[in-house]
């Protein structure tokens, strides 16, 4: 059987070529019995292929040396073991730079807020604090500080501790449920002044007794109610006029008080003594005298002038002196 690498199937000439290396083989694989498995193929000093360890020796260049101490760098389990890291920024060194990322991360635990909710123990300072939908921390106190000390300073306390500086403004609403009203005066701009109780009586009381007078003024003199103990009085400043009268605003009917004339007139009405009589009279001047009943007897202390006028249907006269 002849040899599968001779072309011409076997003689001398093609098994010297097999030995004298100018052989040429072209194969699929090939299987050394002689190489170690699983190591690195190579070519010995004289070309035989071998399974060996590559030594610095059969390197054709030089080898840069460790420049790492010895104990420097280890490997150990597969770890890179070194006693630090020089690097061209500052620290320098790796092992300051994790000392000091350890005391910073140590520094930022303690007496922090976790988000997950802690209780602290001491005061929170920011520069303000924005809330979603509505001002920052910092406006909102503002303002309510602005309006805290408006109502403290603008506002009146229910226990009347705060003097107004000002008009109280009620517009077209009424004070109720007040027990005691103590003022210097009482004005109304819009021309009429109703005092109009609810109940029982309106009553100017002056507290510890004393005289009471009630005035009314127009602007220019002064109409007064006084009492004085059991004296009441009606009095007017200077010359004014006293009237009274049933109907203000009515037919006028009208009896009065005249300073200037010294007169009390009945100007519209009649003077019903309902049978009393008039007594201590200086004088009485009437135009006529008449009587629905009989009078016995006129008694003249003094003097009765007539004044020209006649004296009519006399039963009889006693006349003690004349003149």
């Amino acid at each position: 059987m002849g040899s599968r690498f001779l072309s011409g199937g076997g003689g001398d000439d093609s098994l010297l070529a097999l030995t004298d290396g100018s052989f040429e083989i072209n194969c699929k694989s090939a299987t050394l019995q002689d190489l170690t498995p699983n190591v690195v193929l190579r070519a010995n000093a004289d070309k035989t292929l071998v399974s060996t360890l590559i030594e610095e020796t059969d390197l054709n260049f030089s080898v840069i040396s460790n420049p790492i101490a010895s104990g420097d760098l280890t490997i150990s389990n597969g770890n890179l073991i070194a006693e630090d890291i020089i690097t061209d920024e500052s620290p320098t060194g790796i092992n300051s730079f994790i000392t000091g990322t350890e005391m910073s991360i140590d520094d930022l635990q303690v007496g922090k807020v976790a988000k997950s909710g802690d209780t602290m123990t001491g005061v929170l300072t920011a520069p303000d604090i924005i809330i979603d939908d509505a001002p920052s921390l910092n406006t909102f106190v503002t303002n309510t500080e602005s309006s805290l000390l408006s109502i403290s300073t603008d506002k009146l306390n229910t226990d009347g501790s705060i003097i107004m500086t000002g008009n109280l403004q009620l517009g077209t609403n009424n004070i109720t449920g007040v027990n005691d009203i103590q003022t210097q005066s009482i004005s109304n701009t819009a021309g009429t002044l109703l005092i109009r109780p609810t109940g029982g009586q309106a009553l100017f009381q002056k507290p510890g007794g004393g005289t009471i007078e009630f005035g009314l003024e127009d602007g220019g003199s002064q109409f007064n109610f006084k009492k004085n103990g059991a004296t009441n009085e009606l009095c007017s400043e200077g010359t004014d006029i006293i009237q009274f009268t049933t109907d203000c605003f009515g037919a006028v009917k009208i009896a009065s008080l005249n300073p200037g004339t010294d007169a009390f007139q009945l100007r519209d009405y009649d003077l019903d003594m309902n049978s009393n009589e008039i007594q201590n009279v200086n004088l009485l001047k009437v135009d006529n005298i008449q009587s629905k009943n009989l009078v016995d007897d006129i008694v003249c202390g003094s003097n009765l002038d007539m004044f020209t006028k006649d004296v009519d249907n006399i039963g009889s006269m006693t006349i003690t002196s004349t003149r």
